[in-house]
């Protein structure tokens, strides 16, 4: 492991997570590193790599999370507002129809008129 460090700290992570793996050979094969010192870098390359895909996922995830439970309250708001909506419609339908009941009593079977 200690070799590994060592062979790295020629290279900046950003360096080695960033370069193209072409750019990478070309850089290692100019510094004459041997084959196993280059599979070392590789191998350490490729493990910083799943770290941050591993981070960079946890963190989509969580970002989807908080999306969602945002999504969940706006409809849940929505949804409180038009049962709402729906229980004033019933009372003003319930209301007209005992105002239209009452008045069919008159001799005109409808709404009166006064003026």
């Amino acid at each position: 492991m200690a070799n590994q460090i060592e062979y790295i700290e020629d290279f900046t992570e950003a360096e080695i997570t960033g370069l193209d793996i072409k750019d990478l050979n070309k850089k290692l094969k100019l510094k004459n590193y041997s084959k196993q010192e280059q599979q070392a870098i590789k191998k350490q390359r490729r493990k910083i790599k799943m770290i941050k895909y591993r981070k960079d996922s946890r963190m989509r995830r969580s970002q989807n999370l908080n999306n969602l439970l945002e999504l969940r309250a706006l409809l849940l708001d929505e949804y409180i507002g038009l049962k709402l909506e729906v229980y004033n419609l019933q009372n003003a339908k319930d209301w007209l129809v005992e105002q239209t009941s009452s008045d069919e009593d008159d001799e005109y079977g409808g709404f009166v008129i006064v003026d």
